[in-house]
């Protein structure tokens, strides 16, 4: 075992499972067969579920991840859910970059999106709409 005294690389090893490569997130996401890559992230929404993961490792490393399987031909719910979990943690900068870089893809004349591609990033503006946290506080700019 590698001696981590990195605090995202501490926060990641909860992933792993040295007993039991079928359960070992590093593994299965990484693998071939898109079922066992959506069953990474179904250990990765419990583990996170049960403690949650610390914003520069969400950051650096599981959004980037969770992120890359949102054009796959073919999708699970299970990587929206874990978009809209990585996003209620994420601070309002963060969050509200990841909303404009996709909603820019649906209302951008740049490139053409195929319906797929359409509905890909509409359920992950959705996703990341869901994961809202953040206080609003309406009385900011009132005038006295």
């Amino acid at each position: 075992d590698i001696n981590m005294d990195n605090e995202d690389l501490n926060d990641l090893k909860r992933l792993r499972n040295y007993n039991d490569i079928e359960i070992d997130f590093f593994h299965n996401i990484t693998h071939v067969q898109n079922h066992r890559r959506y069953r990474a992230l179904k250990r990765f929404k419990i583990i996170n579920d049960q403690q949650s993961f610390h914003v520069t490792t969400i950051n650096n490393y599981l959004l980037p991840i969770v992120c890359s399987f949102i054009n796959d031909v073919i999708n699970d719910e299970i990587v929206f859910v874990c978009l809209t979990t990585l996003c209620q943690i994420l601070p309002w900068l963060k969050n509200n970059q990841l909303f404009i870089s996709y909603f820019r893809q649906l209302t951008t004349n740049k490139r053409t999106l195929n319906l797929s591609q359409k509905r890909c990033v509409t359920k992950t503006t959705s996703a990341i709409i869901d994961a809202f946290h953040f206080q609003l506080d309406f009385n900011e700019n009132k005038a006295e």
